[in-house]
């Protein structure tokens, strides 16, 4: 059986199943009856009708092997296909979440900024309120001062006030008199 595995032609050589089949029957017939075992009568079975029946499911065999041989080669095709689609689909799907993710990232900076700007502003504002708040004490103060000091000396009049004015361009003021000294005091 050996010997006949060996000579036989297979059919990957590029010829056709029915080149094959003729070239398997010439094989067979000339071993085959060597390797027929006798039947209890003594006598041998007829090759040419074991040759055939064994031809005939050999063709079968072969028929049935090409068909499924092609229903693997459509079905590899149609899986390649579909591994090529589903490659494409991932390189899409990996390209997008890159983009996503760098987004992310961006938007957490823009989270981190907004948060300090935002603190800023509020020391900004508090440092402005305690600030108006420090005028308003201020000038409580002072107008309590004034009130105090208005109660103590009389207003000047716009009479002395208007004298110190100087009058016209390039006109010297005029130097103040006691007792406009002693009321700024």
């Amino acid at each position: 059986q050996q010997q006949q595995q060996q000579q036989s032609p297979s059919l990957s050589d590029g010829g056709t199943a029915s080149q094959e089949l003729g070239s398997v029957r010439q094989i067979l017939l000339q071993h085959l009856p060597d390797a027929l075992p006798t039947l209890p009568d003594g006598s041998s079975p007829p090759v040419s009708s074991l040759l055939d029946t064994v031809l005939l499911k050999f063709e079968a065999q072969v028929t049935r092997l090409e068909k499924r041989g092609e229903e693997l080669e459509s079905h590899l095709r149609a899986g390649l296909k579909k591994r090529q689609e589903l490659t494409a689909a991932l390189e899409q799907e990996q390209h997008i979440t890159m983009q996503l993710q760098q987004e992310s990232e961006t938007i957490g900076e823009y989270i981190v900024l907004y948060q300090q700007k935002r603190r800023e502003m509020k020391e900004s504002l508090t440092q402005k309120q305690q600030y108006i708040k420090q005028l308003q004490d201020l000038c409580k103060s002072l107008q309590q001062k004034c009130g105090e000091s208005a109660l103590v000396s009389p207003v000047p009049s716009t009479s002395s006030a208007v004298s110190s004015v100087p009058q016209g361009p390039g006109a010297q003021p005029q130097q103040p008199t006691h007792q406009q000294q002693q009321q700024q005091q």
